[in-house]
């Protein structure tokens, strides 16, 4: 039965880690800072534009991947249990 829980907890991760990085792709503005040497998520008068429009914060982009994952991951544990029983 461990394994059943262990299974479903890896799926769900993996379902949660793509779910964000396709919506941080999207969604989040990226720029390159030339002044920093690093990525950041504010436009400024040395930031490269690298994807993404400023429609939600790393904040908000948290929220909509922890609620679909929470829609989401019942429907796959289901499935999952299905496969063990």
């Amino acid at each position: 039965m461990s394994d059943f829980f262990e299974t479903q907890r890896r799926v769900a991760a993996e379902f949660l880690n793509l779910v964000m990085s396709d919506i941080c792709s999207v969604i989040v503005d990226a720029g390159y800072d030339q002044e920093q040497n690093c990525i950041v998520e504010k436009t400024g008068s040395n930031v490269q534009h690298i994807s993404g429009v400023a429609v939600l914060d790393n904040h908000g982009v948290n929220l909509v991947s922890s609620l679909l994952t929470a829609l989401i991951a019942p429907y796959i544990a289901l499935g999952v249990w299905r496969h063990f029983v």
